[in-house]
């Protein structure tokens, strides 16, 4: 069930910010020719390549970020009378983490509504350590413990199609629409797409 659940979630991610990656920037073009092309060409693509692949690691934090999947994230409830910020919550309240309000504060991402990856970088084009307004798996000791596995799985997924695919609108004229379903979860609205052999 959880394996089948981070798929869902890499697909859904993949389909809504996916579309942003050949439509805002050309960044997927940047990805190939950064990380994919370049270094891992006719190389099978496996977890220790990680970290010579900055600009896709980047651009999976930036599809996360963007597309804040669980917006409200999990629900909580207090267990005994809490004092937060001056206020104070009562046993039993219950408390929603409102990710999507983190990964769009202006106050903390320039441009927030622009995918741009690069915010996930260092000057020199290093993976930046993420920051902690940055909460695509909730935040505190309930935070996801699929964590590790989902950032591994969403890597060998994203890396694999770019490697071998070239995505591309399936109408070159077509604007494709980037608003999501929302609800409980933000999911993407169904779309076409154009696949091609990179060979």
């Amino acid at each position: 069930m959880f394996k089948k659940s981070c798929i869902e979630r890499s697909l859904a991610l993949l389909g809504r910010e996916g579309l942003q990656i050949f439509r805002i920037d050309q960044s997927e073009h940047k990805i190939v020719k950064l990380d994919v092309v370049s270094k891992l060409t006719f190389i099978k693509i496996k977890l220790t390549l990680i970290s010579s692949s900055p600009y896709t690691e980047a651009t999976i934090c930036e599809v996360l970020r963007l597309s804040s999947f669980v917006p409200l994230g999990i629900f909580h409830r207090t267990l005994h009378d809490t004092e937060f910020g001056g206020f104070i919550i009562r046993k039993g309240t219950l408390v929603l983490a409102n990710l999507y309000s983190a990964h769009y504060n202006p106050d903390k991402w320039n441009e927030p509504e622009r995918f741009l990856p690069e915010r996930f970088l260092t000057p020199s084009g290093e993976k930046a350590k993420n920051p902690p307004y940055f909460l695509p798996f909730q935040v505190g000791r309930r935070q996801c413990l699929g964590e590790s596995f989902a950032m591994d799985s969403l890597f060998l997924f994203v890396t694999s199609i770019f490697q071998n695919l070239k995505i591309s609108p399936y109408i070159k004229s077509e604007m494709l629409d980037l608003e999501p379903i929302s609800g409980i979860l933000r999911i993407p609205k169904p779309f076409r797409v154009k696949i091609d052999s990179r060979q």
